[in-house]
């Protein structure tokens, strides 16, 4: 899957090979990949500090589409949290767009709609704000989705592989006091990817967006 990466760099005494922020797409690769080139000013002192973020997909600055209408992640129709806030700082607004599903300890994880696994873990033995087991899965319009909360050794889908949806992909929290499942929808932003709002629909249920 590419990746956006945008570089940007502070030079003193410094200059880069190519006009900076960069912002390039690169593609996982056995090497390593060569972004652009700093060079000094011989005799004066120099120095350098950059960084290049990356997000999983294609920046095209076209916006997202958020018509498309999603599965429920499992077979019932839970109750549904909706975990919506703005946070601000210098440089950028964010809104978050948070799907929590409380579902009974050990529920099946369904994919709520057609892509490719990139991503999962399985090895956190508890789910947590700062470690989660969780899949993530990438949409053929350049979105992605990401479960978190998936219960230990539970992931039933390889990194690599086309899944369908409503394709089983794993069981929810197991332990006696699950956390919710909680489901979010991303895509590629100028500088950090963007949490998309979503519309749910069950079997031969109208669309709704908690």
């Amino acid at each position: 899957m590419p990746y956006t990466i945008r570089l940007s760099a502070k030079l003193v005494n410094m200059r880069s090979t190519d006009p900076l922020p960069l912002r390039l797409v690169v593609f996982p690769a056995k090497q390593p990949q060569l972004l652009t080139t700093f060079t000094y000013t011989p005799g004066e002192l120099y120095s350098y500090h950059y960084n290049y973020p990356a997000q999983l997909g294609i920046y095209n600055s076209r916006p997202a589409d958020t018509t498309y209408v999603y599965r429920y992640p499992c077979d019932t129709i839970p109750r549904v949290r909706t975990v919506t806030s703005e946070s601000n700082s210098k440089h950028t607004a964010t809104k978050h767009h948070d799907y929590a599903f409380d579902v009974p300890a050990g529920t099946p994880v369904f994919a709520a709609r057609n892509g490719i696994v990139v991503n999962f873990r399985e090895d956190a033995r508890k789910n947590t704000q700062t470690s989660s087991n969780f899949i993530t899965v990438f949409h053929e319009d350049g979105s992605y989705a990401t479960y978190f909360n998936i219960a230990p050794s539970s992931v039933g889908v390889t990194i690599g592989q086309y899944v369908n949806n409503g394709q089983r992909l794993a069981t929810s929290d197991s332990r006696s006091k699950p956390k919710p499942l909680v489901f979010v929808v991303c895509f590629p932003g100028e500088i950090t990817p963007v949490e998309l709002p979503v519309r749910f629909a069950g079997e031969n249920q109208p669309p709704v967006r908690p």
